[in-house]
C-alpha cells in the first residue's frame, strides 16, 4: 500500500477494502480475505463463509486492508467466467450482456452452480477461464475491480448456461445407482401411460408430458443418468416415432429441467397427474417414494374441489409432492391429543425445533455432540439432570469433517464410559454441499433411519441467504427445516450470535440475526463459556420456552485431556456477572465474609434496609444456608455459616464496612422474624 494510500485510509478518505465483506456475504456469497490472491486466512478456501460475526472477526484481527475473495463452485453456489482479452470480452457482453464485475484486463460473468455434477476450475478457451469447484474469484472492491451494477443476490444470478458446464464422456452427467430391473419396471409403467396419449393433443401432450415428468423425477434424487435411461426406454417401447425423438429430445429435456428446478419454476406431480392420472401412484410404488396425503372427511363436507399444498424433501427445491389438503377443521368432538412428546424432558420437544446459540467457543458444538451420544446410547436415560429418551441421532454437520468429528466422537465416548461410538448415531457431512442438497438428503436419511432428533450444526453455515433478513430466515425454517419434521425429526440448531460491543450485556444478546430464529423455535438456550486451562465452563440459560417452564441456569465443566473428554454438570451454575446479586444473594455473602454477624451488622455492611435484612436472613435460615449459633452478643442473636460456628464477638471492621468498628444491638428473638412485612426481592433486583 502506498504511502498516500495508507495516509488516504487513516484519515477515512478511502474504507479499508475487506470492510465491504459483510455487504457481500449479506447478499449470499461466501467470502475470505486474500493478498495478491492468496488467502489470508487459516482454512484458505475452505474458511469462507457468510457469518457477519467470523468476518467481523477477521477485521478486527487485522485483515480489513486485504481483498475480498469469494469461493466458487458447489461449496460457494457461483461460476465465474473471466474473459481477459478484448475479444473474449466483447464475445461475452454480447451473449451475456455486461459483466458482474470489470478487472484491469476484462470482466467477470458470475453465474448460479447448475448442481448437476462437477464444474470444474480451468481454461475453456484462450482468453476465457472458468473458475468452479474449489475456485476461488476476487471481487470489487479489491483493486483493479468495480461491480457493474452493484452487488447481486446469489440467488438472482442466472444459472451457468450448458455451454460452460464442465464436459462428460456420457450425454448426461451424474452416476448409474439404480439397478436395471427398477429402471425397467419404471419404463414400462411410463410406456403405458405415454402411449395412450394423443400424438399431438394441445396442452397435453407427449412432450408437455416429458416435461413434467422429468421435473417429477429429478425433484426426488433420481440422477440425470438414470432418468435418462428410463424416459429412453419407455419412448423406444411406444412406438419408432418416440423412440428416435428420445435421443435428442430426452438429455434436453432433462437439462432444461435441471435449470428450472435451479430457478424455481419447474412442475412436476400435479401437471403430470392432469395428463396421466394414476402414474405418480405406480412410480411411488416402484421407487419408495413416501407420501402422506391427508384430505379430511370429505364425506361429512360440501362437494367441491379440494386443493393440495405441495412440498419436497429432495436437493431440488422443487414443491410437487402432495402433503395435505387446505381445509378448516372443527375441534368440536375431535378426539383428544394425546400428551406431548420431548426427546430432552422440557428442553426439546417431539416434532418442533429447539436452538443452542453463544459467541465461538463456548463449546456448542462438542455439547451438542455428547448430548446426541447420550440420548442414541442404550442405558443412558439422562443428560446433564434432565431425563431424555433413547432415539436415533443424525449429526448434520455444516462446518468440519467426518474425521475431525469422529475424533471428537472417540473422546466423548470414552469420558462417558462407552466401549464404542452408539450405534444409533449417525453423522451426514454438509460442508461441501449446497443447503438445499444438504437438507434434501438429511430429510430423507431421517426417515431411512428413524432419526428422531438431528442436530444441525451450525445455522451460520446452513442458512443460504441473508440471516438478517426476516424473509430469508423464514424461507429457511419453512424450507428446510419443516422436512426434517415432517420426516419424523425434532432439529436441535446450533447457531451463532453477535460479538459483544462496548456498553453491551451478553445476556442480552439473541442468535444472530432476524428475530425470527427465536420465534421459530419452541425452546432456546443461550451458552455462556468460561476458560481455564484445559477446561470450559459452559453455562446454559433457557431463554425461552414455548410449552414448559424455563429452567434455572445450569453450568457443565468440559475436561480436555489426551483421548478423554468429560462433560459432568456443576452443583450450582457459574454466577451470571450480567446480573446484579439479589438482596438475599448480599445478605449471605456479606455473612460469608464476617463469618459471624447479627442484623445490624450485616446491615451495616450491606446499606440494605433492616427489616429486609431480616428477612433475608431469615429466608436463608429456613433454607438452610445460615444457622442460629445459639449465640449472642449481648441480647442479640449471632447467625453464621455451616462452616463459621466458632464463638466470639461480632465486628464490622473499616475494611467490612468502611466505618469505624461498631457493634449494633437488637432486641432479642426466640425465633426468626417473620416475612410478612417485605416479600423477598426476586432475582435481579
Amino acid at each position: 500500500m502506498s504511502i498516500n494510500h495508507a495516509e488516504q485510509v487513516r484519515t477515512g478518505e478511502i474504507q479499508p477494502t475487506f470492510w465491504a465483506a459483510p455487504e457481500i456475504a449479506k447478499a449470499g456469497y461466501k467470502v475470505f480475505p486474500v493478498k495478491d490472491k492468496e488467502p489470508t486466512v487459516a482454512g484458505s478456501f475452505y474458511a469462507a463463509t457468510d457469518d457477519i460475526s467470523e468476518i467481523a472477526a477477521w477485521i478486527e484481527d487485522g485483515h480489513g486492508h486485504h481483498d475480498v475473495a469469494i469461493a466458487t463452485g458447489v461449496f460457494g453456489r457461483v461460476v465465474a467466467i473471466d474473459a481477459d482479452t478484448p475479444e473474449k470480452f466483447e464475445e461475452m457482453k454480447a451473449k451475456y450482456g455486461p459483466p458482474t464485475y470489470t478487472t484491469k484486463r476484462g470482466g467477470h460473468w458470475l453465474f448460479l452452480h447448475p448442481r448437476n455434477g462437477k464444474v470444474i476450475s480451468s481454461k475453456i478457451a484462450p482468453g476465457l477461464d472458468r473458475k468452479g469447484d474449489g475456485g476461488i474469484a476476487v471481487v470489487p472492491p479489491s483493486k483493479g475491480r468495480e461491480w457493474t451494477n452493484g452487488i447481486p443476490r446469489v440467488k438472482d444470478l442466472p444459472v451457468l448456461p450448458e455451454e460452460f458446464w464442465s464436459k462428460t464422456k456420457g450425454p448426461t452427467p451424474g452416476e448409474r445407482t439404480m439397478g436395471q430391473e427398477r429402471k425397467d419396471a419404471a419404463a414400462e409403467v411410463i410406456a403405458k401411460h405415454v402411449g395412450a396419449l394423443e400424438p399431438n393433443a394441445s396442452g397435453g401432450g407427449r412432450h408437455e408430458h416429458l416435461t413434467h415428468l422429468c421435473g417429477v423425477m429429478l425433484g426426488r434424487n433420481v440422477s440425470l443418468v438414470d432418468a435418462e435411461d428410463i424416459l429412453k426406454a419407455a419412448w423406444g417401447a411406444v412406438d419408432e416415432e418416440l423412440s428416435e425423438r428420445a435421443e435428442r429430445e430426452v438429455p434436453n429435456t432433462l437439462a432444461t429441467t435441471q435449470q428450472a428446478i435451479a430457478e424455481d419454476r419447474a412442475t412436476g406431480v400435479p401437471s403430470m397427474e392432469k395428463i396421466t392420472p394414476g402414474l405418480f401412484a405406480e412410480l411411488k410404488e416402484i421407487f419408495g417414494w413416501e407420501v402422506q396425503i391427508t384430505v379430511g372427511d370429505t364425506h361429512s363436507k360440501p362437494q367441491g374441489e379440494v386443493r393440495y399444498r405441495y412440498r419436497s424433501l429432495s436437493s431440488t427445491g422443487v414443491s410437487n409432492e402432495p402433503e395435505e389438503s387446505i381445509q378448516a377443521i372443527s375441534f368440536s368432538g375431535r378426539e383428544k391429543p394425546g400428551p406431548r412428546g420431548w426427546i430432552v424432558e422440557n428442553s426439546i420437544w417431539e416434532g418442533h425445533a429447539a436452538s443452542w446459540f453463544g459467541e465461538g467457543g463456548v463449546a456448542k458444538s462438542m455439547l451438542a455432540m455428547h448430548l446426541a451420544l447420550t440420548v442414541a446410547a442404550e442405558g443412558k436415560d439422562y443428560w446433564m439432570g434432565f431425563q431424555v429418551k433413547t432415539v436415533p441421532v443424525l449429526y448434520l454437520d455444516f462446518e468440519l469433517d467426518a474425521d475431525e468429528q469422529h475424533r471428537r466422537a472417540l473422546d466423548l465416548a470414552v469420558g462417558m464410559g462407552l466401549s464404542d461410538i452408539p450405534e444409533n448415531f449417525y453423522y451426514l457431512s454438509a460442508a461441501m454441499l449446497p443447503p438445499a442438497e444438504a437438507f434434501g438428503l438429511a430429510a430423507e436419511e431421517c426417515r431411512r433411519l428413524g432419526v428422531k432428533l438431528i442436530i444441525v450444526d451450525s445455522v451460520g453455515f446452513a442458512l443460504d441467504g441473508d440471516s438478517e433478513s426476516a424473509r430469508d430466515v423464514l424461507g429457511f425454517y419453512r424450507a428446510r427445516i419443516q422436512p426434517l419434521k415432517d420426516a419424523g425429526a425434532s432439529p436441535l440448531l446450533i447457531d451463532h450470535q453477535a460479538k459483544i460491543i462496548k456498553g453491551e450485556k451478553y445476556s442480552d444478546k439473541q442468535a444472530f440475526g432476524s428475530v425470527y430464529k427465536t420465534n421459530a423455535v419452541r425452546s432456546a438456550f443461550q451458552i455462556r463459556g468460561h476458560h481455564e486451562q484445559s477446561e470450559i465452563t459452559a453455562t446454559f440459560t433457557h431463554k425461552k420456552n414455548n410449552f414448559g417452564w424455563k429452567e434455572k441456569d445450569f453450568s457443565v465443566k468440559l475436561a480436555f485431556a489426551v483421548g478423554r473428554v468429560t462433560v459432568n454438570r456443576l452443583e450450582a451454575p457459574r454466577p451470571n456477572p450480567d446480573r446484579e446479586p439479589s438482596k438475599k444473594e448480599l445478605v449471605q455473602k456479606a455473612v460469608e465474609e464476617m463469618g459471624r454477624a447479627t442484623t445490624e451488622t450485616v446491615q451495616t455492611k450491606t446499606g440494605l434496609n433492616l427489616q429486609t435484612v431480616r428477612n433475608a436472613v431469615s429466608e436463608l435460615i429456613r433454607e438452610g444456608a445460615l444457622k442460629d449459633t445459639g449465640d449472642k452478643q449481648g441480647q442479640h442473636r449471632i447467625v453464621a455459616t455451616h462452616s463459621h460456628t466458632t464463638k466470639g464477638t461480632v465486628t464490622v471492621t473499616k475494611a467490612q464496612a468502611d466505618t469505624s468498628a461498631l457493634q449494633y444491638e437488637y432486641e432479642d428473638r426466640d425465633s426468626p422474624p417473620a416475612c410478612d412485612v417485605e416479600e423477598f426481592p426476586g432475582d435481579g433486583e
